[in-house]
């Protein structure tokens, strides 16, 4: 029988939780069913983990952090890729950037915010009939939000000022995109979307 989980949680973690002892600063511990593991340096494990079950040594939690989808990645750690390339292992240590992720939950987010998002724009150039002019102040300027406290779509105008939205020069063009690019959709891409999921235990950048 292993007995490593019920180990990890007389020390106040979880299996494969990263964290750090005193007197070891430089390295980031974890347990797993082979026991005591250490990423950061090289260390004679057992005989730390002997005098850590004995109470000689204090475990310290790391902080956690929200977890993007873009944190650094150790060198064999799964990588996903937007829209059907072939996801795989990262090759060396390092952060991430463009269209990689390190969590699947957050590529997946983000390939159906930018699916949407596509929709929207689309329906915006097939359904406005004059290019927005932004020099006119006078001419109302229409764009879809969502109220997060009914969850329902409203239709808003400005004046100038362009924000991060797609804008329509009628509100009936607005209130037509909404059939096309879907209800459900635009209330999870304006409401529900976001770019990281909770938090996450992976090792938090020493302050």
């Amino acid at each position: 029988m292993n007995y490593m989980e019920k180990i990890a949680q007389m020390l106040g973690v979880e299996m494969e939780e990263k964290f750090n002892i005193e007197d070891f600063k430089d390295c980031k511990f974890y347990i797993s069913e082979n026991g005591l593991q250490c990423k950061g340096v090289e260390l004679y494990c057992p005989e730390i983990f002997t005098d850590l079950i004995a109470g000689q040594y204090k475990v310290t939690k790391i902080p956690q952090r929200k977890h993007t989808g873009l944190e650094d990645v150790e060198a064999g750690d799964p990588i996903y890729m937007l829209f059907g390339r072939s996801d795989g292992r990262a090759r060396h240590k390092g952060s991430l950037s463009g269209a990689t992720f390190s969590d699947e939950t957050i590529r997946n987010n983000w390939e159906r915010y930018i699916v949407i998002k596509k929709h929207l724009a689309k329906a915006a150039s097939e359904l406005n009939t004059e290019p927005i002019d932004w020099n006119d102040e006078y001419k109302a300027k229409w764009y879809i939000s969502c109220d997060p406290k009914d969850n329902k779509l409203k239709i808003n105008c400005i004046y100038k000022e362009p924000g991060d939205a797609i804008y329509f020069n009628k509100a009936g063009a607005a209130k037509k995109a909404i059939e096309i690019v879907g209800k459900d959709d635009l209330i999870w891409m304006l409401r529900d979307f976001q770019a990281f999921i909770g938090y996450s235990r992976e090792v938090a950048a020493d302050e």
